[in-house]
């Protein structure tokens, strides 16, 4: 069957239904994940690339290999995706850290002379470890659980009377800055690229940055676009006293970026 794709759908809710895109939207720099809301149209306009050509590229996708994770999260419990998202990428982020901050300072000590970039790129790096490390303690101890009380259809005891939206909005916010951090380091890295004269650590700080940047992409992709829209409904749908109801605001709302059926949709 043909796919049909149009520039006014949603990146966030392409890369849902299409994990198969992702790849596509970071080759041409299309932000799928903190402005899933963004129409592809709006989108590839920002990236600087061509809608049409962007959509040739998306029709002709193959389906992800079986070694590459390609889940329909959208289907899976809100606990089921919270616990994919600690246990598969919060452990990598604090992985990739460990191992950055055990070998980047070396590769700063010894190269920042030819390379002084390096020395921003350790401040931006600092601070976007204590930034990221937080936030996954934040989304672990408080989030998480509340969207869990949610699904269960009980209150979350630490804030009986708060509304999840809350919690949500810090998050994206968050991810914002993550998201900008990123693209700096980027830039330093100029696209992740090796200097000629790079030792086999400083290849190897690269390489780190650049899993770290590929992985947070589609890890805050899971929360913008999947996860906290599903809380969002599930809440609304418990203070109706009802059944979770499609998302209607089709990814117009911060907390809402990609416009997909929710999970209270299914029969």
């Amino acid at each position: 069957m043909e796919l049909l794709i149009d520039g006014t759908r949603t990146v966030g809710s392409l890369a849902a239904d299409h994990p198969e895109f992702i790849p596509i939207f970071d080759r041409l720099g299309i932000d799928y994940c903190c402005h899933g809301s963004r129409s592809l149209a709006h989108a590839c306009e920002h990236a600087g690339v061509h809608t049409e050509a962007t959509i040739a590229q998306l029709a002709a996708a193959r389906p992800l290999p079986a070694m590459v994770d390609s889940t329909d999260w959208r289907r899976a419990s809100m606990s089921d995706l919270a616990d994919h998202i600690e246990k598969t990428h919060h452990v990598l982020v604090a992985d990739l850290f460990d191992r950055l901050e055990s070998v980047l300072p070396r590769v700063v000590q010894s190269h920042a002379p030819h390379h002084p970039w390096l020395l921003e790129l350790a401040d931006v790096v600092s601070s976007l470890r204590h930034e990221m490390l937080d936030h996954m303690q934040r989304e672990e101890r408080v989030l998480f659980p509340w969207l869990r009380a949610l699904e269960e259809g009980s209150v979350y005891d630490s804030q009986p009377h708060a509304s999840v939206i809350r919690p949500i909005e810090g998050m994206v916010h968050d991810h914002v800055e993550v998201s900008l951090a990123l693209t700096r380091i980027r830039q330093l890295t100029s696209g992740y690229a090796v200097p000629k004269d790079a030792c086999g650590s400083f290849a190897v700080v690269i390489d780190l940055l650049h899993r770290l940047d590929s992985d947070t992409r589609v890890h805050i992709h899971k929360e913008n676009n999947i996860l906290f829209p599903a809380g969002v409904a599930a809440e609304a749908a418990r203070l109706a006293g009802g059944r979770p109801a499609s998302c209607s605001c089709h990814g117009s709302t911060p907390t809402c970026g990609s416009g997909t059926p929710r999970r209270g949709d299914r029969t």
